[in-house]
This record gives C-alpha cells, structure tokens and sequence, in this order.
C-alpha cells in the first residue's frame, strides 16, 4: 500500500500504465494522442485571440489503478494522461503572433460531487523534462484536524521513471490573493523517502472560475456551489529547478 491516506479514505493501489499509439488506433487498452494539442479562436472586448499549440513526443500516460480516491464517502479520480509533452505552436492578439515552444501535461480529474465539500486545495507541479525531472498531482484535505495529502505522479532520472506519492506537507509560507490565502513555499514529503521543495518565484495570474458572473448572479452561484474554485499559476523553484505550477483552493 503506497498511499499515505487513512484507511477510511482509500483502498490500496497498484500502477497501471497506459499505452499510447502511435498508428492513431486505439483499443480499450490504448490511448490516442497522436496530433494532440489546443486550438482557440475567440474575440472579447474587442481582442481578438488565435491560439494554435500542438503536443508531441508525448510520453505515455499513467493511472494509479483506476485512479479514484475515495475521499469522506466521495469518489475522486485523478488520471495522468500526458505527463510530460514538447508543446510547439504560436500565440495571437489582434493579429500580432508570437512564437511559442516549450513542454506541456495534460491531465483529468473528476468527482461525482461539488469539491467544496471534500477538497481544501490542490497542485499541478512540473519541472524538468522525461530525463530528469518531476511531475506530480498533488490535492489536500483535512482530517481529525490535520492537512493530509493524497495524489500521486512521476520522477525522471536519467530517463528512468519512478512513481511517487505525497506522505506528507509542511506549508513554511503563505500570500494572500484573490480573497485567499495562497501558499508561495512548502515541502512534500514523497514516498520514495525523499523531499520536494516548492518555492514561489512570480505568479501570472489568478482568477475564480465565477469571475465572468457579476453582482447576484455570482452570489448565487457561490450558494449553489456550495463555494468557489481560485486558480492562481506561475514560476517555482522546485528542488532547486526552475518549474511551473498551477494551484486551486476552495474557498
């Protein structure tokens, strides 16, 4: 049992792997990702937007069994699909296009319930790249009092990967935004026995899912959501390494 979560939050887990094709074809083992990548064309306010990115060298997905934690009676998945892509692409406003080249993830999470009854907050974390460097999925909860963590993801080294889990989370530092308090520097325990070292260096943005309803309409929402979802993402030194990060809370 590689999860640090109480008995009550979770059943025991193994690693499944998943298999990407390069043919395009898939089965009910296989994954497709062939071509895969983001394409937005949008005008607001008066900007008008043209994003074109595409994913490629995608290294193959992973699921830590079937990928559903069981959190206070609610069930939630969590599924690796590309940890680490090289992205290509260009970025336009009102016509002015620039470049863009870099590396990418993708994954998916889903519940059959509203978080904000069940999650405190949660990490996307990368740095590095499939020959050395890590990936992990990272959400908290409280329980009997204390911070658990729960998630899992992937450490390179010398092109060898490792799984890895949170054991535990020590917040050293925290900044408030957007109306909540946003933690710019902590250590994850992981289960490999080692550290990793998150340390804020600028942050982009951050913005609530409801930011686009005003006045009651918002107020309403928030009712009905039992809550709201800030994102916030930016720049990290993680172990040293520049990385990037995107974190949520739920207030």
């Amino acid at each position: 049992k590689i999860s640090p979560l109480p008995d009550d939050f979770q059943v025991g887990k193994d690693w499944t792997p998943l298999a990407f094709s390069e043919s395009g074809k898939s089965s009910t083992s296989e994954l497709s990702f062939v071509g895969y990548g983001l394409r937005l064309t949008s005008e607001k306010n008066g900007v008008e937007y043209d994003i074109k990115l595409t994913l490629y060298d995608i290294f193959p997905g992973v699921i830590w069994d079937d990928g559903v934690f069981k959190i206070k009676g609610n069930d939630f998945g969590i599924k690796m699909l590309i940890p680490h892509a090289k992205v290509k692409g260009y970025v336009s406003i009102n016509g002015e296009k620039v470049l863009a080249s870099g590396t990418g993830i993708m994954d998916l999470t889903y519940q059959k319930n509203l978080p904000s009854k069940f999650l405190k907050k949660g990490y996307r974390i990368k740095s590095g790249d499939e020959k050395n460097g890590i990936v992990l999925n990272l959400y908290t909860v409280k329980h009997k009092g204390k911070v658990i963590p729960f998630g899992y993801g992937l450490k390179f080294n010398n092109r060898i990967k490792e799984y890895i889990t949170p054991k535990s989370i020590e917040i050293i530092d925290k900044q408030k935004t957007h109306g909540t308090q946003f933690d710019t520097k902590f250590n994850v325990e992981l289960s490999d026995s080692t550290n990793l070292e998150f340390e804020l260096v600028e942050k982009f943005n951050s913005y609530s899912i409801l930011d686009e309803l005003g006045g009651i309409r918002k107020t309403i929402a928030k009712r009905i959501l039992r809550g709201e979802v800030i994102e916030i993402n930016g720049i990290a030194e993680i172990n040293n390494t520049q990385g990037y990060f995107t974190f949520l809370v739920i207030i």
